[in-house]
């Protein structure tokens, strides 16, 4: 364990929780280097065109695992790719199936039907759960010429997560960050039009799939929070949370000194999570953006989730770190820990 990851364990250390998960946490937060770090943030409304650029693929993990295949046999793809998906690798969705809104739009082109299945809209991030019905093999990451976007709104980040089902085609997730300059709207119109789906080589199937539909805003709940936690020049402020049947959503704001910009280029503020019942959670953000009344380049505003937390958890604690990083002719970065906030439920 690298002294970065010491740090932050050691500000967990009155909590129990399991180790191992713990460790698995930490591995993966802090295995990036500082340039793929750096590549993840996203400050103008700007969104990914190139779906290579945002896309988390998974291969290999059904196929060698014969009792787990023969579960996810039982489940028919159609109308149950959240719970085929949380299955499968990603337990973290095991509540979506139950709560998220049917779509069921399906097209149809050269042979290969594309599903959207069902859809949530949290107020910060649009899931959406979509399957593949082909007998071309596009080998285990196939990518598709473009994303979803949002009718009037622009996306600050946006990807997909396919998965090889034996006997039918793909299934996966597609995630969109949109980027609110103002007010959240209640509903959201989602357009799509893919022309082409490449398999991992050579493999390209041409069509004409067009989907257009509409997503309300999950009921929530606000909580102000309103807490601020400072060290060596850096202050995140906790504004508010933002609470669903399926995710807890936390918006917050670094606040860099001018001064520290002199040695340093770039700030990253993000979080792990823990409740009062152990559990530990990944906290990914969402992106960040620099609003008008910003005082430093890296003055900015940020929102990010955590899934699948515990029903019966009355207290979130929130391990505040940043990454601060120099992006010279030898970059170099450091992590820089702040006092938990625990927030109630």
């Amino acid at each position: 364990m690298t002294d970065e990851k010491k740090v932050i364990k050691k500000t967990m250390d009155d909590i129990t929780v399991p180790n191992q998960k713990l460790e698995n946490i930490l591995e993966r937060t802090f295995k990036k280097n500082v340039g793929q770090r750096y590549k993840k943030r996203r400050r103008t409304t700007r969104y990914i065109a190139t779906a290579a650029l945002a896309i988390l693929l998974l291969s290999g993990t059904v196929a060698f695992n014969p009792v787990m295949a023969n579960v996810l046999g039982q489940i028919p793809i159609i109308g149950n790719v959240f719970s085929y998906i949380s299955s499968a690798t990603k337990p973290e969705y095991n509540k979506f199936s139950q709560l998220a809104t049917p779509i069921s739009h399906t097209e149809e082109s050269n042979g290969v039907i594309i599903t959207t299945d069902q859809g949530v809209f949290d107020g910060t991030t649009i899931t959406l759960s979509v399957s593949i019905q082909t007998k071309e093999n596009l080998g285990d990451s196939p990518m598709f010429d473009s994303i979803p976007t949002i009718k009037d709104i622009p996306l600050s980040n946006g990807g997909y997560n396919l998965e090889k089902v034996e006997g039918f085609g793909y299934a996966g997730i597609i995630q969109l960050k949109p980027q609110f300059d103002e007010s959240i709207p209640e509903n959201l119109t989602v357009i799509w039009n893919p022309v082409a789906i490449e398999g991992a080589t050579s493999e390209r199937i041409e069509g004409d799939w067009n989907f257009n539909f509409n997503l309300e805003k999950a009921q929530e709940n606000i909580q102000l929070i309103n807490k601020l936690v400072s060290n060596e020049g850096i202050t995140i402020h906790v504004k508010e949370t933002r609470q669903t049947d399926l995710t807890l959503n936390i918006f917050y704001q670094q606040l860099v000194d001018p001064n520290l910009l002199n040695e340093w280029t770039a700030v990253e503020a993000e979080m792990m999570a823990s409740d009062n019942l152990g559990n530990v959670y990944e906290v990914p953000y969402n992106g960040g953006f620099a609003d008008a009344d910003a005082q430093t380049p890296e003055d900015l505003q940020w929102s990010a989730t955590i899934k699948d937390l515990d029903p019966n958890a009355t207290k979130i604690i929130l391990h505040p770190f940043a990454t601060i990083s120099r992006l010279d002719k030898e970059p170099t970065s450091k992590i820089v820990v702040f006092d938990e906030i625990e927030i109630e439920l």
